[in-house]
């Protein structure tokens, strides 16, 4: 069999004998099991159809195992381990659960159509050398009910818990601070907000605790997942498959392809 990993040979032939030796001590380290081997005495001329020429008596050991398991826990996550990419979860794709791929296909119909969504709204601009995009929408955003009123309650509360730590005040001030000063995000004025016709949902802002970093105690986080009315900005955007770029089997599988690996972030 030749795929995209190589060659493999399968198959099976009586030259080709299985003589793998049972250590009782590997068993008992990752099982937690003793392993007891006997022996017996068996004739192979009681399948004479497999066995023409063979008559003789053979020894067989049989091995069987007992012991308290202290963690079935610890098993199965070896068993899962070790059967990583080689078990197929079959789905049916007729289901109506939205997430069964279609026959033939990786992605469900809805994820399929999301992704197109999203790369038709790409456009590449050669002079910059950028990518642009567009907000894959899948309401018409004129349909978005007006949060501000909630939004607004959700500043207050941050504010008064900014207000209980200089240090994170501070903190938290620089990063918006830093955000005008990178150009991506600005003040608008009075008259803007005045004549602006178009939907309007505002993303709330969160000070989320950081203990694992001194410099930035406290991060800002925009909660586009905070419902008004029953929507959230999270349930009118496409997202796309499942993990699309970082399947875990297949960071596996590039991570041991080449020598070298690289990693980064973004």
């Amino acid at each position: 069999m030749n795929g995209a990993l190589g060659i493999c040979l399968q198959g099976a032939h009586p030259d080709l004998i299985e003589e793998t030796r049972y250590d009782s001590n590997l068993a008992k380290k990752i099982h937690d099991v003793n392993v007891k081997v006997e022996t017996y005495k068996t004739r192979l001329d009681s399948h004479p159809e497999f066995h023409p020429n063979h008559t003789k008596e053979c020894s067989v050991n049989v091995s069987s195992s007992y012991s308290h398991r202290k963690d079935e826990s610890q098993i199965d996550n070896f068993i899962q381990g070790e059967e990583l990419a080689t078990e197929i979860s079959l789905q049916c794709g007729g289901c109506r659960c939205n997430k069964c791929p279609t026959v033939g296909h990786t992605y469900s119909f809805k994820e399929e159509q999301e992704l197109k969504l999203i790369q038709e709204n790409l456009e590449y601009d050669e002079v910059n050398q950028c990518w642009i995009t567009s907000y894959p929408w899948l309401v018409d955003p004129q349909s978005l009910p007006d949060n501000y009123h909630t939004a607004l309650a959700t500043l207050e509360r941050t504010e008064r818990t900014l207000k209980k730590d200089d240090q994170w005040a501070k903190t938290y001030k620089s990063q918006m601070n830093d955000m005008v000063d990178r150009c991506v995000a600005r003040k608008l004025s009075s008259e803007e907000v005045k004549s602006w016709t178009g939907p309007v949902f505002c993303i709330s802002r969160l000070a989320v605790v950081n203990p694992h970093s001194n410099s930035t105690p406290v991060r800002i986080v925009f909660n586009s997942s905070q419902t008004h009315k029953g929507v959230s900005l999270n349930a009118c955007l496409a997202k796309g498959p499942d993990s699309y770029m970082n399947n875990l089997v297949g960071i596996l599988l590039r991570w041991r392809e080449e020598r070298v690996a690289l990693i980064g972030d973004i």
